[in-house]
C-alpha cells in the first residue's frame, strides 16, 4: 500500500482524479452513517418489540429467545459502529491527505 505522505513534492495530482478520491471517501462515510442509522432502527424495533412481548401474555420461553435474540442483534450493532468509526476515522485521514497534496490541473 502506498503512503501518499512519502509521495515527493515534485509530483502533482490531477484535479479530476483527486476530486474522484473525495467524492468515494465521502460517500462511503455516507453509506456507513445510513447502515449505522439502519442498525439503530433495527435495535429500536426489537426493543419495542422485547417491551411488547407483554400484549402475548405470560409467555416466558417466547421472551426468553426473543431476549437472546435482541441481545444477539445489539452485540453485532456495537461491533458494526466500531467498525464504522474505525473506517470514518480512515477515509477522514485519506481525505487529509488528499488536501495536502498538491494539484496539476488539466490545461
Amino acid at each position: 500500500m502506498h503512503n501518499l505522505e512519502d509521495v515527493p513534492s515534485r509530483v502533482t495530482i490531477d484535479k479530476d482524479y483527486l476530486l474522484e478520491v473525495y467524492k468515494a471517501q465521502w460517500s462511503d462515510i455516507h453509506h456507513n452513517r445510513t447502515q449505522d442509522f439502519e442498525i439503530a432502527k433495527l435495535i429500536l424495533g426489537g426493543f419495542l418489540g422485547l417491551s411488547g412481548l407483554k400484549a402475548f401474555g405470560d409467555t416466558p420461553d417466547l421472551t426468553i429467545t426473543v431476549a437472546i435474540i435482541f441481545i444477539i442483534i445489539c452485540l453485532f450493532g456495537i461491533l458494526i459502529a466500531i467498525r464504522h468509526k474505525k473506517l470514518f476515522n480512515e477515509k477522514m485521514n485519506a481525505i487529509k491527505i488528499c488536501d495536502g497534496c498538491p494539484v496539476r490541473s488539466r490545461t
